[in-house]
């Protein structure tokens, strides 16, 4: 869901969820990679028409940003999170974090 905002907007929108969320609560992303998809685009494991629908959606949902798992970690990490799992699923990563309490919180 991310891939649809541009990164500002997406980060926002990533920090609103994590808000709603108590410590030791789980946040989850999954998007598409772009690093997979260029890879398997290279490796011709993926057509050139379903590397454009994997990184930039459908016609009536089109995505702004591509991510990589990476980015993913990175964003977790600034919200707060401690990173419990990280896997690829085709060309989505999906990375699953946990809130940390906020330092202090547990003087």
């Amino acid at each position: 869901m991310l891939g649809l905002f541009a990164p500002r907007d997406a980060f926002a929108l990533a920090a609103e969820w994590a808000t709603a969320l108590p410590p030791g609560g789980t946040l989850t992303l999954a998007e598409t990679d772009l690093l997979v998809v260029t890879d398997a685009l290279a490796e011709g494991r993926l057509s050139p028409r379903d590397a454009v629908a994997a990184l930039y959606g459908a016609e009536s949902l089109p995505r702004r940003t591509a991510y990589v798992l990476a980015e993913g970690v990175e964003l977790l990490e600034r919200l707060g999170f401690g990173v419990v799992g990280k896997t690829f699923e085709g060309t989505k990563f999906v990375v699953r974090g946990e809130k940390l309490a906020p330092p202090g919180a547990n003087s």
